[in-house]
Formats: C-alpha cells, sequence, structure tokens
C-alpha cells in the first residue's frame, strides 16, 4: 500500500479545498448554480494518458462514505490505480497494481470494476479487491478469485444477500445476462432472462437498487428505447427474488403484468447519465442542458426539480452521494477531482 506523500497531499488541500462557494468550476461539465466546495489537482498521481480510464464513484458503507477513482486499465504497474479520498476530497490512500499485487491471493491480478457495499459483511469490493472500511479508508483484506464486478451491480436482500453483477442486453436486445454470487463470494453463475418479445429493442441504461425501499428488495431498472425515435426510458420497480432474477424464460420483464403498476416513463433523458440518491433519481435532459431530479412511485415522477449545467455529464464522469447532500466530478482533461453541494 502506498499513501499519498503526506506534505504534497497537505499542499493540495490547503491549496484546492475551497472556501469560497462561489467559485465555478469550468471543465468538461459544471454546474453554473451548484456551490463547488473542494477542488484537488490530481495531475501529479494521474498521468495525462491514464486519466480517460479512471472511473469516479462514490460508494456508501454504513456511515461511512467514499469517493474513488478506480482504472483496470494496463499501464504503468507503478501508478496509481485505485485512490481514495473523503467526501470533503481528502486524500486517503492510493495504490498502483504493485501494491495490489502483493494482497493475497498472490497471482491474481488487480481487475478494476464496479465498488459495492456489500451488506453481508460490511467489506467494500472494488472490481475483485474485498476491503474493509474505517474512518480512515478502505483497508485492502483479500482478493476474490471467482469475482469481478463490473458494470450495473446490486445486491439482494437478507438472508442470501446475493449480488447480481456485469448486467447487460445481448442478442437483439432481447436477454439480459448477468453473473450471480452468494453471499460468500464462493462461486459465479451465469444468469439470463428475457427482456422483451415484441419488435421494439431495448438497451439497459441503468440499474440499482430501489431508493426509497429501505428493506432492500426491490431494484430499479431503466430501459431506453433503441429502434424508436421518441428517446424514451422506462423504469421498472422489479422484486429482487426469483420472480425477476432467477426465473427463465418466465415473462419477458417489459411485458410482465406483474410490474405494469411501478412502470413509469421519461422522455427527453440521456441514456449514458443516470444517478439515484436516497429518494430520487437524476437525469440529464440534453436539450435543456439540465439536470432533472424526480422520484419513483409512490411519489409522482412527473414533478421535478432541475438544474442548467454546461457540459454533458456521463456516469463515471459524475457520481451522487446517496446521502451526504453533496455530488463529484472528474475531468479527464485537467485531472482534476471536484466537489459540488446539492441544488434541491
Amino acid at each position: 500500500m502506498r499513501r499519498l506523500a503526506r506534505a504534497a497531499a497537505a499542499a493540495a488541500i490547503a491549496a484546492l479545498l475551497l472556501s469560497s462557494c462561489d467559485v465555478l468550476f469550468k471543465g468538461r461539465f459544471a454546474s453554473d448554480v451548484a456551490q463547488t466546495t473542494a477542488r484537488i489537482d490530481l495531475s501529479s498521481s494521474i498521468s495525462a494518458s491514464a486519466a480517460s480510464s479512471f472511473t469516479l464513484s462514490i460508494i456508501a458503507a454504513g456511515n461511512l462514505e467514499f469517493v474513488l477513482l478506480v482504472s483496470g486499465l494496463n499501464f504503468d504497474s507503478s501508478l496509481p490505480h485505485l485512490l481514495v479520498f473523503s467526501p470533503q476530497l481528502k486524500p486517503e490512500q492510493s495504490w498502483s497494481i504493485d501494491d495490489l499485487a502483493a494482497v493475497p491471493p498472490l497471482g491474481i491480478p488487480f481487475t478494476g470494476g464496479t465498488p459495492l457495499f456489500h451488506l453481508a459483511d460490511g467489506k467494500v469490493v472494488i472490481g475483485n479487491l474485498q476491503t474493509s472500511p474505517s474512518a480512515t479508508g478502505l483497508t485492502p483484506d483479500a482478493k476474490l478469485p471467482s469475482v469481478v464486478l463490473g458494470g450495473w451491480t446490486i445486491e439482494g436482500p437478507q438472508p442470501t444477500f446475493l449480488t447480481w453483477s456485469s448486467l447487460r442486453e445481448d442478442i437483439g436486445a432481447k436477454m439480459l445476462f448477468y453473473f450471480e454470487y452468494p453471499g460468500d463470494w464462493s462461486a459465479q453463475t451465469a444468469r439470463s432472462h428475457l427482456v422483451s418479445s415484441g419488435t421494439t429493442q431495448y438497451d439497459l441504461v441503468g440499474v440499482f437498487t430501489n431508493p426509497t425501499d429501505s428493506n432492500n428488495n426491490t431494484a430499479l431498472m431503466a430501459f431506453s428505447e433503441m429502434n424508436t425515435s421518441q428517446g424514451a426510458i422506462h423504469f421498472i420497480l422489479v422484486p429482487k427474488n426469483a420472480d425477476f432474477i432467477n426465473q427463465f424464460p418466465g415473462p419477458p420483464i417489459m411485458e410482465n403484468t406483474q410490474y405494469t403498476d411501478t412502470q413509469f416513463v421519461k422522455t427527453g433523458l440521456e441514456s449514458d447519465a443516470l444517478w439515484i440518491t436516497t429518494d430520487s433519481i437524476i437525469g440529464y435532459d440534453a436539450h435543456a442542458r439540465a439536470l432533472v431530479r424526480f422520484s419513483p412511485p409512490p411519489s409522482d415522477p412527473s414533478v421535478e426539480t432541475r438544474l442548467e449545467v454546461s457540459g454533458h455529464p456521463e456516469n463515471g464522469l459524475v457520481a451522487f452521494s446517496f446521502a451526504g447532500g453533496y455530488y463529484c466530478t472528474w475531468d479527464p482533461a485537467t485531472r482534476t477531482l471536484t466537489r459540488y453541494e446539492k441544488w434541491w
């Protein structure tokens, strides 16, 4: 493990944590209204050629929260591939591929990938790296030989704590494919489910735990229409049980009458920009150049709060805190990480 140099980190924090809320970030994506409260220049840690390979995420682990930059790209193994920050963007930890190669079992490389707070044991798993969260960051425990978390990933409720990862559609956008892991990560099982039997093709653009379900029993899935001019995204609340996840062929997801009351459609939103918070969904309206906030049923999803922005926010470059009331942006061009306060 390598920590960022204390002197450099202290200097960066002193120079870049912003005391004024009126400073605006004019990078790849910026808000002209939201308050900027922290910014850090990572050009001394991340090379220009590798910057675009990093994905930004904010992971909540119980009452702790971490801002992560993760890359699985095979560049210089001595350079950082995993960087951990506090919610205030204080640098906590930095690991290279060489550092993580020493995490047991030896011989298994760090894959990068999606971070997940694993409810079964309170660990944070990043791709195939299992870590223990604490007030000072994430401590690597082990690499999981049969696990590679990537893409859309969600965890099911107790007592099984199944995890479903790499959810994606294929075969003419008719089938949903994914991997299932038990709570102890002991196996990887390939699963599939029929999305639609009709003529409309759907692209999976989001899978989240339902933000209004405190019991973790339902998932919020988002599908965009591929072969229409509507620009419509269908949101569906589905149970995290055998009715959906393990049932095949079963009724197609888009035609399952059990989900009729939970489906709603939003138009005008980009398919590469969706996030959730504790009580809402955040999307991006490119025509209006605005972030759009709304809530799923039982709330009225037609009720919106909007924020005009410059630039196009994308998944992986923008991340919202689930409960902390802020969001962050990663600009690969300037290698700058910025924190904004929520606008609603």
